[in-house]
């Protein structure tokens, strides 16, 4: 919506621009529709339910990929800690993982020293608008 007073606009300005923001604005209905519709589906198709899991069907390609390596990892006792299919546990966090830990880290330091933060980001704005000044300036040619 922002962008509408200078598309809408009947000056060289808007004529030159009016496709871009009509580009710009279908892109955005159409990300927010997958994000609100289609991305939430997939999430629940496609992801694991880590709180109640449940065995693939032996009949479903799931399945018969499990006993492939269940007979794998009999075949080779050595390899079996690498070739066996995971069991799931109840107890399982994947918010436990290094990433995550260290990300969580990040985000303690960043609340614990919240001042220093607010600090650098202003810091940060302003020396942008400072910069600003060097960006040159270019107007729209004339209409034909």
């Amino acid at each position: 919506a922002g962008f509408l007073p200078i598309a809408t606009a009947a000056s060289s300005t808007g004529e030159y621009t009016r496709s871009l923001f009509q580009v710009v604005t279908i892109a955005l209905v159409v990300s927010w529709i997958a994000a609100v519709l289609f991305i939430p589906y997939l999430g629940d198709k496609m992801l694991p339910d880590l709180f109640n899991p449940q065995l693939p069907k032996p009949s479903s390609l799931a399945g018969r990929w499990r006993a492939k390596r269940l007979q794998w990892a009999d075949r080779h006792p050595a390899l079996a800690r690498w070739i066996a299919p995971k069991e799931h546990a109840h107890d399982h966090d994947p918010y436990q993982r290094p990433f995550y830990t260290r990300f969580r880290g990040f985000l303690d330091t960043c609340l614990r020293h919240r001042w220093w933060v607010i600090g650098a980001t202003i810091a940060l704005f302003i020396g942008s608008l400072m910069l600003f000044r060097f960006v040159p300036q270019q107007f729209f040619p004339d209409s034909t």
